[in-house]
C-alpha cells in the first residue's frame, strides 16, 4: 500500500497545486542551465561590436588616405587613373618646341612624400620628345611596351639616344640630366620622394626642329 501510494504522488494530476510547485523547484534548482547560455549570447554580442569597430576604422583609415605597412595593392591595367603630370612635380616650365604628350599614372605611394617609396607610370604618345631634365631622386625606370630611346646630356639629340625595347631596365642616378623620344612605350618608375623634375635650360639651337 505504502509503495501505491508514493507512485501515486508522484504522478501527474490535472488540476493540483502540486504541479506548479515541482515545476518551479525543476526550474529554480538549476540556475545554471539558464545562466551559461545568457553568458555565450553576452560574450558573443560584444565581440560582434568590437569586429564592427574595427572594420568601421580601418574604412575611415582608407578614406583619409592612411594605408597599413604591407597592405596589397591589386590593379588592373583598367583601373589605373592616367593624367597630366602634376605641376608639383615639375620645377620650372617644360622648354618649349618639343612635340608630343605624356601622361601618368600613380601605382602606389605618394611621389612628393620625403623618404616615402612611390610607383608610377608614363605613357607617350608615339615621337614625342622628352627634353633634356633630371630627377631629385634616383630612377629605376622598366619599359613595360613600345620601345625609349634614351639619351645622357644636357642637349637633346635623337642621333645620341639609345633604343630600349620592351622588357628593358634603367637606373639613373638623381641629378643625371637625360633626355628621350618615345616611340609608343609605356614605361614604369620606381623611386623614393620627393619626385621632382627640374627641366634643363635649353637654348635656341638645341631646340629640336
Amino acid at each position: 500500500m505504502s509503495n501505491t501510494a508514493n507512485s501515486h504522488s508522484s504522478e501527474y494530476r490535472p488540476g493540483s497545486s502540486d504541479n506548479l510547485r515541482d515545476t518551479r523547484h525543476a526550474v529554480t534548482s538549476s540556475p545554471e542551465s539558464l545562466g551559461m547560455p545568457r553568458l555565450a549570447l553576452v560574450l558573443a554580442t560584444m565581440a560582434l561590436i568590437s569586429v564592427c569597430f574595427a572594420f568601421a576604422k580601418a574604412q575611415e583609415s582608407k578614406a583619409a588616405g592612411e594605408s597599413a605597412a604591407g597592405e596589397q595593392i591589386l590593379l588592373a591595367p583598367d583601373a589605373l587613373k592616367w593624367g597630366p603630370m602634376p605641376k608639383e612635380w615639375v620645377e620650372g616650365t617644360r622648354p618649349p618646341g618639343f612635340k608630343g604628350r605624356s601622361e601618368v599614372a600613380i601605382l602606389q605611394g605618394d611621389p612628393t612624400r620625403a623618404g616615402a617609396p612611390y610607383v608610377i607610370r608614363i605613357r607617350s604618345t608615339l615621337g614625342s620628345q622628352i627634353p633634356p631634365h633630371w630627377s631629385s631622386d634616383d630612377e629605376s625606370i622598366t619599359v613595360l611596351s613600345g620601345t625609349l630611346c634614351l639619351g645622357l646630356g644636357t642637349k637633346f639629340d635623337e642621333t645620341a639616344c639609345r633604343d630600349f625595347p620592351a622588357g628593358s631596365f634603367v637606373f639613373l642616378p638623381k641629378g643625371v640630366a637625360h633626355f628621350g623620344l618615345t616611340k609608343g612605350d609605356v614605361v614604369q618608375i620606381q623611386g623614393t620622394g620627393p619626385l621632382k623634375v627640374h627641366w634643363v635650360e635649353v637654348h635656341t639651337q638645341d631646340t629640336p626642329k
